[in-house]
This record gives structure tokens, sequence and C-alpha cells, in this order.
């Protein structure tokens, strides 16, 4: 039999930035060095599928996994009321409609601002930002501009840390769809005998032009964004499988 590697071990310091970020994570996850018989907090998807998007982009800055660690499970993890977006009346998959949604906001691009200072994959401003928690209350009253000031961020690093994180940036949308759908289902609007379709063509909706808009559109108005796109075409992409 093979003695197991523990390449936490002081001795194996300096070859550290020889080895996968994803790996260091991993080991640093699966042991406690302050106590070595304690298991640490399972790793999230979200986090792990963040390293896989930037493993090879840490060769001039060796990944610093304690450290890294600490930060997004208190960032990205801590309990909130927006935990579940799916909790009560099912949509389609989560994830899928988050998919979606992300390509026709920015194709993807999670480092993407447009010229009103919508930001991210999600194309988040001040008051969604404010509503999922990540700015202080009261802040989006200020619009846009807000984000540029680190002071007015509740997770470190404001702005620079939140474009450059995708996994922060989907748990801000898990939260906004959580947060949609309460209210959604305060109007009356979802009900347990609502389709899956029709709750994700809502929320999608409710994304363009938040609970008060899909409320005109299910009375027959259309609200419109700045840029003349109705909420009618976000419920449509929500519907679509």
């Amino acid at each position: 039999m093979f003695k197991a590697i523990n390449f936490m071990e002081p001795k194996y310091q300096d070859k550290q930035s020889q080895i996968s970020p994803l790996v260091l994570a991993l080991l640093a996850m699966q042991q406690n060095p302050q106590n070595p018989n304690q298991n640490q907090q399972q790793i999230p998807d979200e986090y792990l599928q963040y390293l896989l998007r930037q493993q090879g982009q840490q060769e001039e800055e060796p990944y610093n996994p304690l450290g890294n660690q600490e930060q997004m499970l208190a960032r990205i993890r801590q309990p909130s009321k927006f935990s579940n977006p799916m909790s009560e009346f099912e949509g389609e998959d989560t994830g899928d409609l988050m998919s979606r949604l992300r390509q026709r906001e920015s194709g993807g691009d999670y480092g993407v601002r447009n010229k009103l200072g919508y930001s991210g994959a999600y194309q988040f401003g001040a008051p969604a930002l404010e509503t999922v928690g990540m700015l202080k209350p009261g802040t989006g009253r200020y619009g846009n501009k807000a984000l540029q000031n680190p002071e007015n961020w509740t997770i470190p690093g404001g702005l620079e840390q939140y474009m450059s994180n995708p996994a922060i940036q989907d748990e801000a949308m898990r939260r906004l769809m959580s947060a949609n759908k309460q209210s959604l289902t305060k109007m009356g609007l979802i009900n347990r005998n609502t389709s899956p379709q029709d709750v994700n063509g809502m929320l999608a909706a409710a994304h363009l032009s938040g609970p008060g808009g899909v409320k005109k559109m299910m009375r027959g108005e259309n609200p419109r964004d700045a840029f003349g796109t109705g909420a009618r075409e976000y419920y449509n992409l929500g519907r679509r499988g």
C-alpha cells in the first residue's frame, strides 16, 4: 500500500505553487490545519465551477486556498432568505433559466458593463444589487453610480470583486429570482396552479421590469426598459424550454 501524501504539510509549502489551484482548494477543504481530525465544510458546487473556469490563470499569483475558502464561504454561502429560489412553486431547472437570461443579457460575458452602468452577466443595476444584499441599504437610490464606491458594497472589493467573480454574480441572480418569486406570490400572480413554464416566464419578465412590471404585463400592458425591450419578450424567453 502507498502512503497518502498531505501536500498541506509545511515541508511541501514550497511545492504548492506547482499544484493545481483546484487540488489545493480541495485539500484545504478536507483538512483543518488547526485540527487535522476535524473535517471542513464541503466545497460548494459554484465554487468548484469558479475554480475550474479560473484554472490556468493563477500562475503569476499563486492561489491561496485557505484565504479564498474563508472569503467565498462567507460571501456566497452564508445563510440567506434567498437561499432556495425555487422552493415552493417549482419552475423549470433554475440553472437553465439562468443560462437563458445570462445569454440574453450579456452573451454570457461576466465582465461586461453597458453604457448605463448595468453590470455583469445578468446586467444588474444598483437597486437589484441592494435587493439581494450586495449593496448596503439605501444606496440603490443613487443609481448605478453607487457601484463605483467600494464603501457601498457588502462584499470586500466592491464592483471589482463582483465583476471578476462569476460565482458571486450567479448567487446574486439566484437571490433576485427568489425575491421576485416571493413578491409575485404575494401579488397572487404565482400559486400552486401556475404552470412551471409560466413561473419561469414571470421570473424572466421580472428580471427586466420588476414584479410590478409583471403585474402590468398580466393586465395586457408591455412595460419596456430604457432600450425599448418589452417584458413580454422576456416572458416568452422564460417560458421556452
